[in-house]
Formats: structure tokens, sequence, C-alpha cells
């Protein structure tokens, strides 16, 4: 559940933000089916939300760390977000970038996807030296200290959330070459030692 993956390596990572917890009272609707943001955070980067009052009043708190992460890739003019939209890597699932306004151009790449998950008994070792259920770090809430892998494939010390983002969702079992073995969904992403990634749906 670390926020990482090769499609974030693009985006400048929004870090401290200024108007985390009140930036659903600074969308405006438009009028024309849709929401506009604007915040210090977002800058001069259009941001269209295509939601209902009730979808915007719903929408999770943290989609907004990624709405911004999204106002921040190169050469975007425009973020819009559908009705669909909900937590993903990188910038939300549901994200469009417009990159040119004028020719239309609109960059698929980027759009977010799903999270694999754990199972909430998995455990998670942290930079503390012990290691937590991943369902304890999801109930406890904000960000805890992880290991992770730079994009120069590094071991770091990174901030990271637990979030429980699927329910009663198809799991699979992976092996690894330890012999520890971890139920997970079947999109979720692991490394191989050769720096590889590969589905766990692939693995079984």
């Amino acid at each position: 559940m670390a926020e990482q993956h090769a499609d974030a390596k693009a985006l400048k990572l929004a870090k401290e933000l200024k108007n985390t917890h009140n930036w659903k009272h600074l969308a405006r609707w438009h009028g024309l089916g849709y929401y506009e943001l604007q915040t210090e955070d977002t800058g001069d980067v259009p941001v269209r939300l295509f939601l209902t009052k009730t979808l915007l009043n719903d929408a999770e708190d943290i989609l907004y760390r990624q709405i911004v992460n999204a106002t921040r890739f190169p050469g975007v003019r425009m973020v819009v977000i559908t009705p669909d939209t909900h937590y993903g890597y990188g910038v939300p699932v549901g994200c469009v970038l417009i990159t040119d306004a004028d020719a239309g151009a609109v960059a698929m790449g980027p759009v977010g996807y799903d999270i694999g998950c754990f199972t909430a008994d998995t455990l998670v070792p942290t930079a503390d030296g012990n290691s937590y259920p991943i369902g304890e770090l999801a109930e406890r809430g904000g960000d805890v200290f992880v290991y992770a892998i730079s994009p120069d494939q590094k071991i770091v010390i990174a901030e990271a959330s637990a979030k429980r983002t699927r329910t009663n969702a198809p799991l699979v079992k992976v092996t690894l070459d330890n012999g520890r073995e971890i139920l997970c969904t079947p999109d979720h992403e692991f490394m191989l030692r050769d720096g590889s990634y590969r589905q766990a749906h692939e693995l079984t």
C-alpha cells in the first residue's frame, strides 16, 4: 500500500500540502456538470471534478494529495476527475490529464489504476525495527516509515499509509523464495530479484 510505482516517477510528488483538510469546501460548482477546484497546492492548473455533491462529500480525503500530484505532471494543462474516482497509484483512478488544451491532446498513460492489496494480517516491517499487521496500521491511521525501493533501485526509508480499500476481494497465495506465504489480490505487484515487476497471479 505504499504509494510508489513506475508511473509515479514522472510526477513531482506532493509533499507538504496547505489545503488537505478543506479542499472539498474550496471546490466551486460550475453549473455545467462539474466542480472547479483551485487551491494553493494545485496552482494555476485547472482541476475539474465531474462529481455530484454527494460524490464529492463521499470522496476519500486522501484523493486530494493525488489530485495535486496530477497537477504536477510534466506538461499538464488540466486535470479532470471522473465520477468513478478513487484512490490509486500516484494519481487517482478516474483521472485524465490534458496536456495540450489547444490541440485537445489527452494523456491517458498516467491515468491511475487500482492498488493491489494484502490481507489485514500481513506483517509490515517498519523503520523502528518492528513489524505490524497492515490492518492495525490502517486502524491507527497516519503515515508510517517503511523500507522502500527508490527510482534508482536503492533501499530507502519512506513514508507510507495503510488504507482499507477493498472488501471481499479475490485472493491468491504467493510463496516467496524464502518459503514465506503471502495472501494478496491477484493484481498486487511484486518486485523480483532482477528488478522486474510481476503481478501476483503470474507468480502462482
